[in-house]
């Protein structure tokens, strides 16, 4: 039996967002846009000069998201909360609805992030410093390369072992024969047997 909470309609999702984000517009000045996010009609958005907040829909009407913005620089809400608040949220069993999502973000907007809602930027600078440098694509090392290689190696090649292909086997294995396990150093002399005994 799915307990699940149905999903809400567009009109409940655009009614909820307005009803429990109200107090963007009237105490901290944001205007709340007509156009949803490009690609999703399930977003309300809220803008006030450079800065602005999403609320979107996400997951087929399961969950609810927010974003904060300031020029082209956006920040997920949740990295505003501080980490021992995040931890005691996750406490609970059941997920809640997406309007009980919305609810909760609302209340995270008030309590997490108002000084960034009055023009403070210091916090969100740092959530997106920190998310940059999470985010950062690391450089590949050349032992990480040839390891990749490896594997991509040993893959294939159980696969050509697989439709009796040993030529390919040995074909595929024999460049990183220093490097293989005991069981893929078997498959090579087994690939090699049967070619020999072809």
């Amino acid at each position: 039996m799915d307990n699940s909470p149905p999903t809400p309609s567009l009109e409940e999702f655009l009614a909820c967002c307005d009803r429990e984000c109200e107090f963007l517009v009237r105490d901290y000045g944001f205007e709340r846009l007509s156009s949803p996010k490009e690609y999703n009609e399930y977003s309300v958005r809220f803008r006030k000069m450079e800065f602005g907040v999403d609320i979107y829909g996400e997951n087929w009407g399961a969950s609810a998201s927010c974003d904060l913005l300031r020029g082209g620089d956006n920040v997920y809400l949740g990295l505003l909360v501080p980490a021992a608040a995040r931890s005691a949220s996750r406490t609970k069993r059941s997920r809640p609805g997406q309007l009980a999502q919305i609810q909760t973000i609302a209340s995270v907007l008030k309590e997490h992030a108002a000084d960034f809602l009055s023009g403070d930027v210091r916090r969100f600078d740092a959530a997106l410093a920190e998310w940059k440098r999470v985010t950062r694509p690391r450089p590949v090392s050349e032992a990480q390369r040839l390891d990749r290689q490896r594997q991509t190696a040993v893959t294939v090649a159980g696969h050509a072992s697989k439709r009796g292909n040993y030529a390919e086997v040995v074909r595929l294995l024999e460049p990183h024969a220093k490097e293989l396990s005991q069981h893929q150093l078997r498959m090579l002399e087994t690939a090699r047997q049967k070619l020999k005994d072809a």
